[in-house]
């Protein structure tokens, strides 16, 4: 008798607690549900970091290789200033040169 008793208890009590379980069970599942946003929104911020410092690792690759490109242009066009400005040194050098040998023939030339 005692043990049917026991049976009973544990049979109501059973009752109760699957009762009682529902409610449990539904705040189980909202606070996974409420886990699962809060993961995906640290998922979703970490993928945007990184996609932030990737765009400014980019930017700063891009901005270091402008300004490589403006340096070899300005070295660039230093050594054609040079090269133009010895050219026309050295062309005026070379019409001095003829100016003065023409003057030279004309000067000592016999049929004056």
């Amino acid at each position: 008798m005692k043990a049917l008793i026991g049976v009973f208890i544990l049979a109501a009590g059973c009752a109760f607690a699957y009762v009682d379980d529902s409610d449990w069970l539904g705040q189980m599942r909202a606070e996974a549900q409420q886990r699962r946003l809060e993961a995906r929104e640290r998922v979703s911020e970490a993928r945007e970091a990184r996609r932030e410092e990737t765009i400014a690792r980019r930017e700063g690759a891009r901005a270091l290789h402008e300004a490589k490109r403006q340096e070899i242009r300005a070295r660039i066009d230093s050594a054609r200033e040079r090269r133009d400005f010895r050219r026309d040194q050295a062309r005026m050098q070379r019409e001095t040169a003829r100016e003065i040998r023409r003057g030279l023939r004309r000067d000592w030339s016999r049929f004056n």
